[in-house]
C-alpha cells in the first residue's frame, strides 16, 4: 500500500478508543489499483486481534 499525498492530511487514522479507529479521506494505491476515501470511514477491531 502506498499513500497518495494528494490532500493536506492524507489517510490520518485517529483511535477513539482501544477498540475502535476512525481513518479520514484521502488516496492511496493497493496492488496496483487506486482507492479513494471520500469521507470518513470507522473501524471495530476485534478484542485479543
Amino acid at each position: 500500500m502506498f499513500v497518495l499525498e494528494i490532500v493536506e492530511e492524507p489517510l490520518v487514522a485517529t483511535f477513539e478508543n482501544a477498540n475502535t479507529v476512525t481513518v479520514g479521506p484521502g488516496d492511496a494505491l493497493i496492488n496496483d489499483r487506486h482507492v479513494q476515501l471520500t469521507g470518513s470511514t470507522t473501524f471495530a477491531i476485534p478484542v485479543g486481534t
